[in-house]
């Protein structure tokens, strides 16, 4: 499985932490979204390899920064849920999924 999309919400948020911690501090942006895309890469290819989460969600833990992939599998594609820092409110992105 090779396949990845990511909910529009879930787009946004990532795209909103890439540009905070860049702005922090120059490449630490880049780095973020290499650490969330390793993460993408690694479930697209072992898709089971997350902790389940219930209804078919699983979540993988980035390295280096407090996030968690939330992500299911929907006809051979990883669909990315959300990208939560470790402080948010637990199961805020349950909404999206309808």
């Amino acid at each position: 499985m090779t396949d990845f999309a990511f909910y529009p919400a879930a787009l946004e948020e990532f795209k909103a932490e890439v540009a905070y911690y860049e702005s922090i501090t120059p490449g630490l942006g880049a780095d973020f979204s290499e650490r969330v895309f390793t993460v993408v890469d690694l479930v697209c290819e072992f898709p089971d390899m997350g902790a389940p989460e219930g209804d078919g969600v699983r979540s993988l833990i980035t390295k280096r920064f407090p996030f968690a992939i939330y992500y299911e599998v929907l006809r051979d594609e990883v669909f990315v849920w959300a990208v939560m820092h470790a402080a948010r409110e637990p199961g805020y992105w349950r909404t999206r999924r309808g």
